[in-house]
């Protein structure tokens, strides 16, 4: 009996041991510590909307420091499959919270507290031509983004750092060209977070066509040398918005319905009073499915190139552009900005905000230590109305509710960032950063204060500027392992 139980031991051991061989693990990541000071409040990752340049509270300096941006991943070499390789990749960070204000509980803005973030969990069946991948990895929108020093550099402000759970399949064509196809979730909370948003019946399609050559020579695209590349992506989203009035006129609930106001709010102003018992006078906007869908091209150009592993005397451009409506499904823009409602006569309508947005990068290598790289990027709303959107005008509330200095719920017109970075890599394992970038975020509506203190609308004989600005300073130091 004492054999059995012993053989039995050794078995549970060995069986393991023996199917894991197979099996390859590899651990990598960085640890980043970034330094930096702004001319106004802000999140670290440059994502917030600006508050207005004459807000006092919130338009001083403010310098932090903070290590929630380092991450860590996982490599998984596993068995052959039908002929393909099987590999896995897992990377979560700190960085869940991006709040401009660290909470009571901390955040990642606070000096030593951070929220633990997944960023991907896939895996992928490789084989010479052709590859499946199945879990949380870049969206098609997010192939390319500038090498600014700050996490999720020049997001919003034309750049797309979107990771939805999806299945996606990529081929290879003649060796220069790839086509794709993605199918992946529904995103959720498009049009701010009270929109009432549901799950549609209708997944998020993605689809991308890719060319990529080195013609006459390639440059860095983040450190590894690329030839020309010339790509188009398309994506698609169908979403069901709730109603917030039953058809009796009562509110069907109380909460926000992501324009600010509740239901028991008007959207123009007038007492609730004056609304009649159904949605055909200033109720609510009924139920709605919304359509959003974005077409975005990139280029990469190898300016001066290299034939080489050496980068010394490099220089690169990468632009990249979209256009849509609605882009938030791809976290092309802030869920606040991707529709407003619209009065046709009789009620309101959600109607997704069009706008085209895109980035230009320039970088070049002065060592294979040493380089430098100066991105714009820029985001723009058009085809709204002031007057056609309030019927009463002029422009009041009609976006959201009374409009607040910068904050979330505030329509941006356009915005800028603008910045450059100097980058030094004296060994694989250490880089570091020292950045300045400048944004601009431009609002359609002028906001003030009354003379008792309380924010006002349009209306307000004391405006605010209709600009908020931010400028950032950092430094980063980086250890790669």
């Amino acid at each position: 009996m004492k054999k059995v139980i012993l053989l039995l031991v050794v078995l549970a051991l060995v069986v393991p041991a023996t199917a894991m061989a197979a099996t390859e693990f590899s651990l990598g990541g960085f640890i980043k510590l970034d330094s930096m000071w702004d001319s106004s409040i802000v999140n670290k990752n440059l994502v917030s909307k600006m508050y207005r340049d004459d807000d006092s509270q919130n338009q001083h300096g403010r310098m932090r420091m903070m290590a929630t941006g380092s991450r860590f991943n996982f490599t998984i070499k596993g068995p052959k499959l039908w002929g393909a390789q099987v590999t896995g990749y897992i990377e979560a960070d700190w960085d869940a919270n991006g709040a401009a204000v660290p909470t009571a509980t901390g955040g990642p803005d606070s000096a030593d507290t951070g929220a633990f973030r997944l960023r991907h969990a896939m895996f992928r069946l490789t084989w010479p031509e052709t590859e499946l991948m199945l879990g949380q990895y870049w969206s098609f929108f997010g192939e390319f983004f500038p090498e600014g020093l700050n996490d999720g550099s020049y997001h919003y402000r034309g750049c797309n750092v979107y990771r939805p759970a999806q299945i996606r399949v990529t081929q290879k064509f003649m060796g220069v060209y790839t086509a794709g196809l993605m199918v992946a979730t529904n995103r959720l909370g498009v049009g701010g977070t009270n929109a009432l948003v549901e799950e549609s019946e209708t997944p998020h399609i993605e689809g991308k066509v890719a060319y990529e050559q080195d013609l006459y020579g390639k440059a860095a695209y983040w450190g590894v040398p690329r030839g020309l590349v010339a790509q188009v992506v398309a994506g698609w989203q169908r979403s069901y918005y709730k109603s917030t009035r039953t058809a009796a006129g009562a509110p069907a609930t109380a909460a926000l319905d992501g324009f600010g106001n509740t239901s028991y709010n008007s959207f123009d102003g007038t007492a609730p009073a004056a609304w009649l018992l159904n949605d055909a006078y200033y109720g609510r906007a009924p139920s709605q499915y919304l359509s959003h869908w974005s077409v975005q091209g990139t280029l990469f150009i190898p300016v001066i190139t290299t034939s080489s592993a050496n980068l010394a005397g490099t220089a690169s451009l990468l632009t990249q552009w979209a256009v849509g409506q609605g882009q938030a499904f791809v976290l092309g823009t802030w869920t606040t900005d991707d529709m407003y409602l619209h009065y046709n006569g009789d009620h309101w309508e959600r109607t997704l905000t069009p706008a085209f947005r895109g980035f230009v990068q320039a970088q070049y290598y002065f060592t294979n230590e040493w380089f430098l790289n100066v991105a714009w990027g820029y985001v723009r709303n058009y085809g709204l109305n002031f007057q056609r959107e309030s019927p009463g005008g002029p422009f009041s509330n009609a976006f959201a509710a009374v409009p607040t200095n910068g904050g979330a719920n505030d329509f941006t017109k356009y915005s800028n960032q603008i910045g450059g970075t100097l980058w030094f890599r004296p060994i694989q394992a250490i880089k570091f950063g020292l950045s300045y970038v400048y944004t601009q975020d431009r609002y359609f509506q002028a906001t003030g204060y009354a003379p008792g203190g309380a924010m006002t609308d349009a209306g307000s004989s004391t405006k605010l500027s209709r600009t908020g600005e931010n400028h950032r300073v950092e430094f980063a130091g980086f250890f790669f392992f």
